[in-house]
């Protein structure tokens, strides 16, 4: 385990060191022209209060736009892809079979169904808690879906990493021809756009708020996993 703790690190080291500097490059992409130079002392001075040059005022259009504009839906699509991997990760060690994922499985699925009912449907504009009700639907869905998997491939009273793949797969099928009958006979024009910003995915609406709930949420998610890596890893 010593011999290969070394290029472990350093293999993520490097990983870390590609990730910063996708970060200040991608911050100086898009409609707005933003020099490198400028996308780095604008992040150097919020991450490390480090001093803004005189040509960058503090508050001025380039810091708007880097920090608060491009940043927050870096750091998101980030988060976004490190709780996707881990979810991938976690259901190829509970299944045992490495095709598992949740599109497969039919738990994208279930939850892309409750979304379409939840726009489709009106009822995305019903709010819980002072949050829409669009999440609150596409979780009932990819809870019902991972339920009717689980209860699927236990028929016959022996669970097996092929059966749930299958399962999922049958189950993938049913709610995606659900969601393409709500779509039809829902006519909504305006839900149309919505639901396609919804299940396409974008990060164009990503604010410090978003940022916040879903680094929260995947870090905690992740120390829960990695307490139980023993179990996992078989």
């Amino acid at each position: 385990m010593i011999r290969k703790a070394g290029p472990f690190r350093l293999f993520m080291g490097v990983l870390v060191a590609i990730l910063a500097a996708s970060i200040v490059i991608t911050s100086t992409m898009g409609a707005i022209g933003v020099s490198l130079q400028d996308a780095y002392a604008v992040l150097t001075h919020h991450l490390f209060g480090m001093p803004l040059p005189e040509a960058l005022a503090a508050g001025g259009p380039v810091e708007k736009v880097v920090w608060s504009l491009r940043f927050p839906r870096i750091i998101l699509g980030v988060v976004a892809g490190a709780g996707l991997a881990l979810a991938g990760v976690v259901m190829q060690a509970s299944v045992q079979n490495t095709l598992a994922e949740p599109y497969i499985l039919g738990i994208s699925s279930g939850a892309s169904c409750g979304a379409t009912c939840a726009i489709m449907l009106g009822a995305g504009a019903v709010h819980v808690v002072g949050v829409s009700s669009v999440p609150l639907f596409s979780f009932i869905g990819s809870t019902i879906a991972t339920v009717g998997v689980l209860l699927l491939a236990s028929t016959g009273g022996h669970m097996t990493s092929s059966k749930l793949v299958l399962s999922g797969m049958i189950l993938n099928a049913l709610f995606t021809a659900l969601s393409n009958f709500i779509i039809t006979i829902a006519a909504n024009a305006e839900g149309m756009m919505d639901l396609k910003f919804w299940t396409m995915g974008s990060l164009a609406r990503a604010s410090w708020g978003n940022v916040g709930v879903s680094v929260v949420v995947v870090l905690l998610v992740s120390v829960f996993f990695l307490t139980q890596f023993r179990s996992l890893n078989v």
